[in-house]
C-alpha cells in the first residue's frame, strides 16, 4: 500500500517560509544602505533608524497617509505575484533506483517594485534611477543575504504617475509616483520520501468528515483503525455513493 511523502525542504527559500517579510525586507535594507552613506543636507537625502532624523522614509508598508509623506518623500517596497517556473517534468531532480526517495527542484520567478512617492516628478524620478542603479550595483550582495538565486539585471523604471492605492487621505494629487520592477528568481528543492502515516491519516479523516458528514462517528474511527492496518475500507452511507478510502 502507498505511504504519504514527508516533504523535506532544502533550499534557501524554505528556510523563509514568509517570502513577503524576507525577501521584501532584503531591498528594503539595500536601499536604507545606500542613502544612509548621503551627508543630512546633501544633493540626495539622508535616511536614519531615527524617524524624526530621517530625510526619507524607506518602508514596505502600504498605504501610507498624505500628511505623512508630502513632508518626506516615500520608498515603498511591495513584493508582486511569484510561482513556479516548472523546470523540469514534475520538478523531478533526482530518485532512488527503488524510487522510495525523491528529490525535487524548481526556480520561484517573481518581481519586487520599488515605489518612490515625491512632492515632484523629477525628484521621484531621480530618486528610483538611483535604487534601480543601486540595485544593479549590488545585486550579487543582494542575492547572497535575500537567498535569491538570480536578480534580473534587466530592471526598468515607470513615467511620473499618480500615487494611486499607496496614499490616503487627500491631496494625493500633489504627489508623484515613479515605480522601479526588479525582476528576481529563488531556487527552491525539497525531497520526498516515503511515510508520514499522521498526515495521511489526517487528511483522510478531514476529508471523510467535511465531503460526508453523515458518517458515524464510531466508523471514521474504525476506518482509521482498518486503513492503517493496510486494508481498504468501503462505507455506503444513505443518499451517498461508496467511498473508498485507499
Amino acid at each position: 500500500m502507498p505511504k504519504a511523502d514527508v516533504l523535506k525542504p532544502t533550499a534557501p527559500f524554505s528556510k523563509h517560509m514568509d517570502p513577503d517579510a524576507h525577501w521584501r525586507n532584503s531591498y528594503i535594507a539595500t536601499l536604507q544602505g545606500v542613502f544612509n552613506a548621503f551627508d543630512y543636507g546633501s544633493h540626495l537625502p539622508h535616511w536614519d533608524e531615527d524617524p524624526e532624523q530621517t530625510e526619507i522614509v524607506i518602508t514596505g508598508d502600504a498605504p501610507v497617509s498624505y500628511e505623512v509623506v508630502s513632508q518626506k518623500p516615500h520608498i515603498i517596497v511591495l513584493l508582486g505575484g511569484f510561482g513556479y517556473v516548472g523546470v523540469a517534468m514534475d520538478q523531478l531532480e533526482e530518485q532512488t533506483i527503488a524510487g522510495a526517495t525523491r528529490k525535487h527542484a524548481d526556480l520561484i520567478q517573481g518581481a519586487m517594485t520599488i515605489n518612490v512617492l515625491a512632492r515632484f516628478s523629477d525628484e521621484a524620478r531621480r530618486f528610483a534611477t538611483l535604487c534601480m542603479r543601486s540595485i544593479s550595483y549590488f545585486r550579487r550582495h543582494l542575492q547572497t543575504a535575500g537567498g535569491f538565486h538570480h536578480i534580473d539585471s534587466r530592471l526598468s523604471c515607470s513615467q511620473p504617475l499618480p500615487p494611486e492605492g499607496l496614499v490616503s487621505g487627500t491631496g494625493e494629487q500633489e504627489l508623484t509616483l515613479v515605480s522601479v520592477a526588479s525582476p528576481f528568481y529563488v531556487a527552491d528543492s525539497w525531497i520526498a520520501e516515503e511515510g508520514g502515516k499522521a498526515i495521511l491519516e489526517s487528511v483522510a479523516v478531514r476529508l471523510s468528515a467535511v465531503m460526508y458528514p453523515l458518517y458515524d462517528v464510531n466508523k471514521v474511527s474504525k476506518a482509521r483503525q482498518l486503513f492503517f492496518s493496510g486494508r481498504s475500507v468501503v462505507y455506503n452511507p444513505p443518499q451517498h455513493d461508496p467511498i473508498e478510502i485507499p
